[in-house]
């Protein structure tokens, strides 16, 4: 199991995933029923503007802020949400967007200037081979290495996968290929012998900055150390912290669909809420001590990539 983690390459004091909405435009076969719909409200000015103002009092000066759904870029507000963020004094937001690649180039192009990184998550059911490619590589020339592909490897698919992975790897373009879980549940699809091999030749040989320190107790006296991703650590079965000394809640939170804040992700299932990000009373925890984990696992990368220390058992 690991007993540590740690972001050897820190870029803000305070990290938040905000969960915007459940609305989406998809509608993965494989995509929990909690996590999207075609129904949910989308969200307003007003919303978002409140939300701002709230996120201007998060503790530190530099935050790094992920959107994510849903479908965030769904909401025609968001635009106006990231230009206030820039213009708040005293702090630095450094967004990271996840997309389904949905709108055009052109709005990519004009949500630039705000957005640090672009993470494309490409879904096979909804994009051909050809679709993902001409997308990524338009992205590409918006973003450049702040770009990131994320591609679903559904059983089956091996074929489609591995030929846009290599051309866009022969790109220099980051990416990654993710197993995917079925829907409504914490297990992974079954996997052939050979999608499970690439699967981790893909982990090898990825072009992704591999930013998380981990120390893994082999035995009582044997500790292995490596340099891995979330992903990586989601892949390869390694996402068991229960009793581990986390820092949710301290430096790291969420915020979920209705705007209520979290420690993190598992902390929103069980729903464990800090206050809404709505509301003009809510208040942002001060910093504090690392809290140990209730949790078996996380199945959420964002909860995984947060920094963890050695078991208080």
């Amino acid at each position: 199991m690991i007993v540590s983690l740690t972001n050897m390459y820190p870029i803000a004091e305070t990290y938040i995933n905000w969960n915007l909405s459940r609305r989406c435009n998809f509608d993965c076969s494989y995509c929990s029923d909690g996590l999207h719909d075609n129904i949910s409200p989308l969200l307003s000015e007003t919303e978002l503007e409140r939300a701002a103002q709230s996120l201007a009092n998060v503790p530190g000066k530099t935050i790094f802020l992920s959107l994510t759904g849903g479908e965030p870029t769904l909401h025609k507000p968001l635009e106006r949400m990231l230009r206030i963020l820039s213009e708040i004094e005293g702090k630095e937001f450094k967004v990271c967007l996840t997309t389904n690649g949905s709108r055009t180039i052109e709005y990519f192009y004009r949500l630039r200037p705000f957005i640090n990184h672009l993470t494309f998550s490409a879904h096979l059911e909804f994009f051909d081979q050809e679709s993902i490619l001409k997308k990524a590589f338009g992205l590409h020339n918006i973003f450049g290495s702040d770009l990131g592909i994320n591609l679903m490897l559904l059983p089956g698919k091996l074929y489609e996968i591995k030929m846009i992975y290599e051309r866009l790897k022969a790109s220099s373009i980051n990416v990654s290929v993710r197993k995917v879980r079925k829907k409504n549940s914490k297990i992974f699809f079954e996997y052939s012998e050979e999608e499970e091999k690439f699967l981790c030749q893909a982990i090898e040989g990825a072009n992704l900055r591999k930013d998380l320190l981990i120390s893994i107790a082999r035995n009582s006296n044997e500790m292995e150390e490596k340099m891995v991703t979330a992903n990586d650590i989601n892949t390869l079965g390694l996402n068991q912290f229960q009793g581990i000394q986390c820092q949710a809640g301290v430096d790291y939170f969420t915020i979920g669909f209705q705007g209520d804040v979290f420690a993190c992700e598992s902390f929103m299932q069980a729903k464990k809420s800090l206050g809404s990000i709505y509301s003009k009373k809510f208040q942002w925890p001060s910093k504090g001590n690392f809290i140990r984990c209730p949790f078996e696992s996380c199945v959420c990368t964002a909860d995984i990539a947060i920094p963890k220390k050695e078991s208080l058992r």
